[in-house]
């Protein structure tokens, strides 16, 4: 360190001699001093500043990106999403007008609780609806749904599909029966099938996930969407008066934050 003893009183030694002594001294203005623990005013911190990797547009909100430690302008809420759900109860799911799924039924499955169930016939024409109006925050982006059955045969086997499709509607928007492609949701109560990779037994919860699925129209936040769940007769070989339908859970994806 430099030896001060040379500098007058409140100057900062600068350059040293190789004895030690300061070879010049520096005396810092008051408002260098005041500046180390000075407040910027709200506009002093320009964009211009930042170590941003983009330029910003309106109404753009900053980022910061982990990998190289620059900054980013992105579209708020842009950054990411988050999955979210809802459920209907076999209580609260539509038949179709024909019948080939019957009305809701409280049933007892075993010495289990009380609950509504749903019993479809082996008909391409049985289906089951719900719909609800998307909640602000959803991105309009695919849909999942998860259906829950279970079998009250004495030895459950074979496979019982559903195929889920769906269609958004808004405002002045016309209500029929255009969907978008269907998408399968294929229980399998056999060995290495649904219940966890071994073959189902007498009243074992069953829940299978579709892939992704598009609708038909522009599905937005506040805009109604429909599903309908159609029974594939090809692809259903289970005794289908022992499978009751439990109920329906939509995941959609909304931006982080709504």
């Amino acid at each position: 360190m430099a030896n001060g003893s040379n500098c007058a009183a409140g100057e900062i030694p600068l350059g040293v001699y190789a004895s030690g002594a300061a070879e010049s001294c520096y005396q810092p203005a008051e408002a260098d001093i005041t500046d180390l623990s000075h407040t910027p005013a709200s506009d002093a911190v320009t964009e211009a500043m930042l170590k941003a990797v983009d330029a910003a547009s309106d109404e753009e909100c900053l980022t910061y990106e982990v990998t190289t430690g620059d900054f980013e302008w992105q579209t708020c809420g842009g950054a990411g999403s988050e999955i979210r759900s809802m459920y209907w109860g076999a209580g609260s799911i539509t038949t179709d007008t024909a019948n080939a799924c019957l009305d809701p039924v409280q049933v007892q499955l075993g010495s289990g609780p009380e609950m509504f169930t749903i019993i479809c016939t082996d008909s391409d024409t049985a289906a089951i609806h719900g719909s609800v109006v998307m909640p602000d925050g959803y991105d309009g982006g695919t849909v999942t749904i998860e259906m829950t059955v279970v079998n009250d045969n004495a030895t459950p086997a074979s496979d019982f599909d559903i195929d889920f499709a769906i269609q958004c509607r808004g405002n002045s928007d016309i209500l029929d029966n255009t969907y978008g492609t269907e998408v399968a949701a294929d229980v399998d109560f056999d060995a290495s099938g649904t219940c966890g990779g071994s073959a189902c037994v007498t009243n074992e919860v069953a829940a299978v996930t579709t892939a992704a699925i598009t609708g038909n129209g522009t599905c937005a936040a506040g805009d109604m969407l429909i599903w309908r769940g159609q029974v594939d007769a090809t692809g259903t070989t289970a005794t289908v008066a022992d499978v009751h339908v439990i109920g329906v859970k939509m995941e959609y994806t909304t931006d982080i934050g709504d």
